[in-house]
């Protein structure tokens, strides 16, 4: 073979095709070379290039992108023959720069742009924005409504125009009544409106088989209502509704209860059975003091027998024409009615929930210790200790509790299981990367380099080495040492532990931790031995709590 030499002149340069010709021009598909002289590919795909790494335009088909050739634009979208550069936030887009597929990590998507959070009445999922359900205008990572939109309740994480029966509007929330209530206004007993029992009659929003004395039988409202105070027994609440009176009364023709020496409305009866004027108080009276009194005059306000400026604290004027003052719940230290619904304030040891006063909240919501207020426990949660989705103590329907996280999630992590007999998930036998059931024969995959043989997983290294890689050359693994906390390991890290030397424990998040020793709580009891020595962990054994915090 003859070596084909190209010789030129300056300025015209020539170069050595793959054909042994010399030409001044490469062909398509080639660049000329310089420094070797010769036509040198370009990269696959590219018909014009200068240099092999800067493709200047390609085969029909393909896109010009970063200099190669590309059948799919990455991070851009294709304009003519070249790919355009998204958007510094988009992950993916088309057409144009701002018109996002995807977006990068840090940014939520929505309606093709790429947002840092998502407005009112959205949600995020981590990667994108995603309407909240009907008439919602707040809601948690799982979809389950919060917050109502106007004219709209909260039941069972939906918004609804009305609540249901036998419940009741608390704040735009539908809470259930008492178990005495069909209908109600508030969760106590003497809160009902209508009574479970049809044949049970109302005395103060309390359903009772009977009246109570000094009371009488509204049949329109099937309510007791409170007798005047000069009436023994009555047909109504009127002084002129007496049906019969104490000792030393009796009922005139105007039904009023008047002395039996006929003494004035504004007089008694003494010992002597003589008519003595009330007290300057009272406008009625059973005797000569001013704790005597059944009615006072104007401007003061009857409390029990006496006559007051205004009613004191934890009382409220029940009756403005005959000025009386009755006394609130016995939840509320001010109130503005008798009824639990009816507080202003709440008594020391009580919550705020919305008007009420309550020793215990109500389901799905905490008592704020700080606030004293019921907050409401996060959507995914059926009780709760606190605010926000790490603090469930039950699920609502459909989710699974993570008791050593204590969230309720839609499925149980990676790792974990969920229990056939509840809805609790439980940790897989820490050789296994997934499972079924507990046991190191309940796996269904193995962590990277480990063997998989009939729900089991074997580690092809001596105890304390795990299979980092295998050699290609003999088939054999790579076994590399576990963190020194461990004496057996799936991985590197000290959260990758799958058993513990002597006197440690694996925790459910893979480390190895030293047990509390001797250390007792304030009530002397021994710490178990699933508390541990980060402090955390200690400190919510202390006050009585049953599992791990997850901590770093």
């Amino acid at each position: 073979m003859i070596d084909v030499i190209c010789v030129f002149s300056l300025p015209l340069e020539h170069f050595l095709t793959l054909n042994h010709t010399c030409v001044s021009r490469c062909p398509s598909g080639t660049f000329g070379n310089k420094t070797s002289g010769q036509c040198d590919p370009c990269l696959s795909g590219c018909v014009v290039c200068q240099e092999a790494q800067a493709c200047q335009r390609c085969l029909t088909g393909l896109y010009l992108q970063n200099g190669t050739c590309v059948v799919e634009c990455q991070r851009g979208f294709p304009q003519g023959e070249e790919c355009h550069q998204c958007a510094p936030e988009c992950g993916s887009c088309k057409e144009r720069s701002s018109n996002c597929l995807s977006c990068e990590r840090r940014f939520l998507l929505l309606d093709n742009s790429c947002l840092s959070s998502c407005p009112k009445g959205y949600y995020d999922n981590s990667k994108e924005c995603l309407r909240c359900p009907q008439h919602c205008s707040e809601c948690s990572q799982d979809g389950l409504c919060k917050k109502c939109g106007d004219y709209y309740f909260l039941y069972d994480a939906e918004c609804v125009d009305e609540c249901p029966k036998g419940y009741f509007d608390n704040e735009q929330e539908c809470m259930q009544c008492h178990a005495d209530c069909a209908s109600c206004d508030g969760p106590d007993q003497n809160d009902c409106d209508v009574c479970r029992n049809p044949k049970a009659v109302r005395y103060y929003g309390e359903c009772l088989a009977r009246c109570p004395s000094n009371t009488y039988h509204d049949e329109n409202t099937n309510e007791c209502k409170a007798c005047d105070k000069s009436c023994l027994t009555c047909s109504g609440h009127e002084p002129t509704d007496c049906l019969s009176c104490d000792t030393n009364r009796r009922v005139d023709e105007s039904r009023h209860c008047v002395w039996n020496s006929q003494c004035s409305m504004d007089s008694y009866m003494d010992l002597n059975g003589d008519c003595q004027r009330c007290h300057t108080q009272c406008s009625r009276c059973d005797g000569p003091g001013k704790d005597h009194c059944l009615g006072c005059n104007e401007p003061q306000l009857l409390l029990n027998t006496t006559c007051v400026k205004k009613c004191p604290l934890g009382y409220y004027i029940e009756d403005k024409v005959d000025r009386v003052c009755e006394r609130c719940h016995p939840s509320c230290e001010s109130c503005f009615g008798h009824h639990s619904q009816h507080c202003k304030t709440c008594k020391p040891g009580f919550f705020k929930q919305a008007s009420s006063c309550v020793e215990t909240c109500s389901e799905s919501h905490f008592g704020n210790k700080t606030t004293m207020l019921c907050e409401r426990c996060d959507p995914s949660c059926s009780q709760c200790v606190g605010s926000g989705n790490t603090h469930c103590l039950n699920c609502r329907e459909g989710y699974v509790y993570m008791r050593p996280w204590g969230q309720c999630l839609k499925s149980c992590p990676p790792g974990y299981y969920k229990d056939i007999w509840s809805t609790d998930c439980h940790k897989c036998h820490h050789t296994c990367k997934t499972c079924n059931d507990e046991g190191a024969l309940s796996c269904l995959s193995c962590y990277d380099g480990f063997t998989f043989e009939g729900g089991f997983c074997d580690n092809p290294c001596f105890i304390g080495s795990y299979p980092a890689s295998k050699d290609l050359k003999r088939d054999d693994p790579k076994c590399r040492h576990c963190d020194q906390s461990c004496e057996g390991c799936w991985g590197p890290s000290m959260w990758q532990c799958t058993l513990c030397h002597p006197s440690h424990i694996l925790a459910d998040d893979g480390r190895c931790l030293s047990c509390c020793g001797k250390k007792t709580p304030r009530d002397d009891k021994p710490i178990p031995r699933e508390c541990c020595d980060c402090e955390a962990s200690y400190v919510r054994c202390i006050l009585g709590v049953n599992f791990v915090m997850r901590s770093g």
